[in-house]
């Protein structure tokens, strides 16, 4: 009910959410605004390695490890836009993959 009444009538393009938060993870944070918003695009941050979030039984796609630079940031931000419209355009998620070259 807050992400409804935080959005407005404004659409929100993108989550940027920390994996690691006090009281609840970062995933589950996006699972619980995704009830409201399943389009959601979202992008996770981290300055923990993969291995330890895989042992806290995290496995945030796509992660922005920190420290990242502004540059870094924005153009995460735009790869998670573009694949996102793209996927709302008809392109398979294969496909937004192997143009961006992954």
């Amino acid at each position: 009910h807050q992400v409804r009444s935080a959005r407005g009538s404004e659409p929100i393009d993108l989550l940027l959410c920390d994996v690691v938060l006090p009281g609840m993870s970062g995933p589950e944070v996006v699972r619980r605004i995704r009830g409201d918003l399943p389009e959601l695009l979202t992008l996770f941050m981290s300055g923990y390695d993969q291995n330890r979030l895989a042992e806290a039984g995290h496995d945030p796609h796509p992660l922005l490890r920190k420290p990242f630079t502004v540059q870094e940031l924005a153009r995460a931000v735009r790869e998670q836009i573009e694949s996102g419209a793209a996927l709302a355009g008809g392109a398979s998620a294969e496909d937004v993959s192997r143009s961006a070259g992954g």
